[in-house]
């Protein structure tokens, strides 16, 4: 399969402001990069246990990886040099691995991680090295090529960074305009490989990709600066800048997760999401399932929502991301799913992905009104 996601292109403070943990809490939640278990463990308070979950076994290795890495690393520098978002050579992050992370994954599960996840985590950086972040390498080169260095530069240092690509778009018309093209195929090619855009089957019938793609991107560069976001970071810089970071990567706050860490039952299950609900016997406080319902047809969104009410305690809570898609609690759960509408606000406008629009709320184990 392949690693997909490294470092991904979610904002995980909206998950930790959506799901507001308690420190005796139950968690289900999708493993991806890895940001978003590493998020909620760096957010005020961490749950007890944590089920981290992917069908990709590449992806939970990657979170195999850092997940050691973290409670190995002797210093938050060598950490963060280990994961490239400081600088460091491929050798540096081999030795690291060799003496710190090594002994510390478990000697049945060894053999495959350094087949399959390792050699691009050395090569590149743990946190560099998946299929989305290399393209967002690309696109960068390519987007600097096309605009220049200088004329890019200026865009971002403006007081309003899309007021200024507006403008520049208006003076450079055919370049804006093959660029435009490029994104449009670049849609649909991933629409037909498994890089992170829902197929065309799952897609809202009333939704155009590009043209859904294009609206998020004006409205949330409205609302964020490049800078700030890790997702706009990615494809216009190359990779993400200081202030988008995760809290993860941050210095000052790895001391903190390494304590989160130590305290919390962390657990990693490759399955898909809904087969795992309807043979697991844990009940679940929170559910952080990413935009997992965005692949989903509505037969099995349906199937989601009646295994997680099956699992989960009374007035837990959830949140979902949608990319593309228009999915909605179904019919049948109408009842005991109550989302939070103004809450899914404040995440959809506060969300420097921006890319996203969000289901959140409580699930009951009996009717409410």
């Amino acid at each position: 399969m392949g690693i997909d996601y490294s470092l991904g292109n979610e904002d995980s403070r909206s998950e930790v402001l959506g799901l507001r943990l308690n420190k005796e809490d139950t968690v289900l939640c999708i493993s991806g990069s890895g940001d978003r278990p590493l998020g909620l463990l760096s957010g005020p308070v961490p749950p007890a246990k944590m089920i981290c979950i992917d069908q990709n076994p590449q992806q939970t290795d990657l979170l195999r990886l850092k997940l050691a890495a973290l409670e190995g690393c002797p210093d938050p520098e060598s950490f963060l040099q280990f994961m490239g978002t400081a600088p460091s050579t491929s050798a540096e992050r081999a030795d690291f691995y060799e003496r710190y992370v090594r002994p510390r994954i478990d000697i049945t599960q060894r053999d495959r991680l350094e087949k399959t996840v390792l050699p691009g985590c050395i090569r590149d950086g743990v946190a560099l090295c998946g299929r989305l972040e290399q393209a967002a390498k690309v696109h960068a080169q390519a987007l600097k090529a096309l605009i220049g260095k200088t004329e890019l530069g200026g865009i971002l240092r403006s007081e309003s960074q899309s007021e200024a690509a507006a403008a520049w778009a208006a003076q450079h018309p055919m370049t804006a305009r093959f660029i435009r093209c490029c994104w449009r195929v670049g849609m649909w090619l991933s629409q037909h490989a498994p890089i992170g855009v829902p197929s065309l089957g799952c897609v809202a019938s009333d939704v155009h990709p590009f043209h859904e793609l294009e609206t998020r991107l004006r409205d949330g560069l409205s609302r964020h600066r490049v800078e700030t976001s890790i997702t706009a970071s990615l494809f216009i810089y190359g990779r993400p800048t200081p202030q988008a970071l995760p809290a993860y990567l941050c210095a000052d706050r790895i001391p903190s997760l390494q304590m989160a860490l130590s305290k919390c039952d962390v657990q990693l299950v490759t399955a898909e999401v809904t087969e795992y609900l309807g043979t697991t016997a844990v009940i679940f406080d929170a559910f952080s399932l990413s935009d997992t319902v965005s692949y989903m047809p509505p037969a099995q969104v349906c199937r989601l929502y009646n295994k997680m009410l099956a699992t989960s305690r009374d007035d837990s809570r959830f949140v979902m991301r949608q990319f593309l898609t228009r999915h909605d609690v179904p019919d049948g759960c109408r009842r005991q799913v109550k989302r939070d509408r103004e809450v899914e606000a404040q995440l959809r406008y506060g969300d420097t992905s921006f890319l996203y629009t969000f289901m959140a709320g409580t699930l009951h184990q009996e009717p409410t009104k």
